[in-house]
């Protein structure tokens, strides 16, 4: 999260002057090269014990950049019905793709596997992209009174420091 932060300036700059085309092509990107191609050689590593690629990272497209472009991509421009039924239908796919998914490994490993969980996983993302789609559709129209503002006022206060604390319970949980 620290380099997100060192790296907003530079995110605005860019998102700012660049056009729907070209955020699209770095979205491309990182899907390409920071959640598909790492998924893909997992999986034909874990299956048939090969690998595809050794030690290629794209610094910037296997990070969280992505996601967070993907979140002001998804902000900022509007998506059309019909790409948002394919993103629903994406997520839930991938969902399903998780759940059975996590399931195999574990089978295969004989204890649990949460690679696909993981935050930079192709399935993780299309399932973020379709909530948050689909919260934004839902919830688009609404305008929150005066107390529902203060809550989220403090919800959203919280979340930063929230966020440095998790790591502590996710420790205490798996022990």
């Amino acid at each position: 999260i620290i380099g997100l932060y060192i790296l907003t300036p530079l995110l605005r700059v860019f998102t700012r002057h660049a056009e729907k085309k070209d955020v699209i092509y770095f979205l491309a990107l990182f899907l390409v090269f920071g959640t598909m191609l790492p998924g893909v050689n997992f999986i034909i590593h874990q299956t048939l014990h090969l690998s595809l690629y050794k030690h290629i990272i794209i610094p910037g497209f296997a990070s969280f950049i992505g996601a967070f472009v993907a979140g002001y991509f998804f902000s900022h421009y509007e998506i059309s019905k019909t790409a948002r039924r394919v993103f629903y239908a994406l997520g839930i796919a991938s969902w399903c793709i998780v759940f059975f998914g996590t399931w195999y490994f574990a089978l295969l490993h004989g204890e649990p596997d949460e690679y696909l969980l993981g935050n930079l996983r192709t399935t993780t993302f299309l399932i973020a992209v379709a909530a948050f789609l689909f919260v934004r559709e839902r919830f688009k129209d609404r305008i929150a009174g005066p107390k529902m503002q203060k809550v989220i006022s403090e919800l959203s206060a919280c979340t930063f420091g929230i966020y440095l604390v998790h790591p502590l319970f996710l420790m205490t949980y798996s022990k």
